[in-house]
């Protein structure tokens, strides 16, 4: 964890990025939680189908979202730490900060890479498993991949 280690590095916090940061982090644990369990229980029940239920029905990858809620949380609870006030320039100054940010995006490129088929056959093979089922071309044309589309 980028955001959290390069956090430490200073004693600096701010209990309002600490409560906002613990607010999403939590969000996003609940998320990927609630995710997770949804589809384990949607294939016990549902065998060989694929799920598009609750958190299922607004993200084709709700848990990957939760997941970057968590780290997003810790950047945030952090991010007061990662800002060098004492730094000469603002490069310097935001230095660690842009750093740690790089965490949380780099698990959102794997993700979106993961999920379009770019980085694994993933496509390929739920193509190959649910693709002749006109409701899972529906879901795949109209379902956001991993941010949530809420209205």
């Amino acid at each position: 964890s980028m955001p959290y280690l390069l956090g430490m590095l200073s004693k600096q916090t701010n209990p309002t990025f600490v409560k906002a940061g613990t607010v999403v982090f939590g969000a996003g644990l609940a998320v990927e939680t609630i995710a997770d369990a949804q589809k384990w229980f949607f294939k016990q029940a549902n065998p060989g189908k694929f799920c598009d239920v609750g958190l299922w029905a607004i993200s084709q990858h709700p848990n990957w979202f939760g997941n970057l809620m968590v780290w997003s949380g810790i950047l945030i609870i952090n991010a007061p730490a990662l800002i060098q006030h004492s730094a000469p320039n603002p490069w310097k100054k935001y230095y660690r900060l842009g750093l740690a940010a790089l965490s949380p995006l780099f698990l959102w490129g794997l993700f979106h890479s993961q999920a379009t088929g770019s980085l694994t056959p993933t496509t390929q093979i739920t193509s190959s498993k649910y693709g002749s089922d006109p409701n899972f071309q529906r879901y795949i044309k109209e379902t956001p991949l991993i941010f949530p589309k809420f209205w």
